[in-house]
């Protein structure tokens, strides 16, 4: 393949992969995206490569379910969650006892 062919490639596939995501079919604009990739990294296309990088993760994006932070029951601070560690609740946050020791523990030993 030559150069001026290589180069021609991008925009059919992003026109093929914007529809698959227009029409929230996630998994074939994932695969497709993936593609996108393969061929960006094959033509050593580096701005191809980034932008196929990002449409990939608008692709995975689409087919995670959006966060819900009510539901989310783990430490905003560590990560860690029951039963590993003891939560407190915030108004949409939550700290667990570890957390909460460190940042004592933290505040009473710093010179005054």
């Amino acid at each position: 393949m030559d150069d001026t062919a290589a180069d021609q490639i991008p925009d059919p596939l992003f026109l093929v992969w914007a529809k698959a995501f227009e029409n929230k079919r996630f998994h074939d604009a994932l695969a497709i995206a993936f593609a996108n990739c393969l061929v960006a990294r094959e033509t050593k296309n580096e701005e191809f490569e980034q932008s196929s990088l990002t449409v990939l993760r608008g692709a995975i994006d689409g087919l995670l379910p959006p966060d819900d932070p009510a539901n989310k029951h783990e430490c905003s601070f560590c990560g860690r969650s029951p039963p590993d560690v003891r939560l407190a609740a915030g108004p949409n946050v939550f700290i667990c006892d570890g957390c909460v020791t460190m940042l004592a523990e933290d505040v009473f030993s710093a010179p005054a």
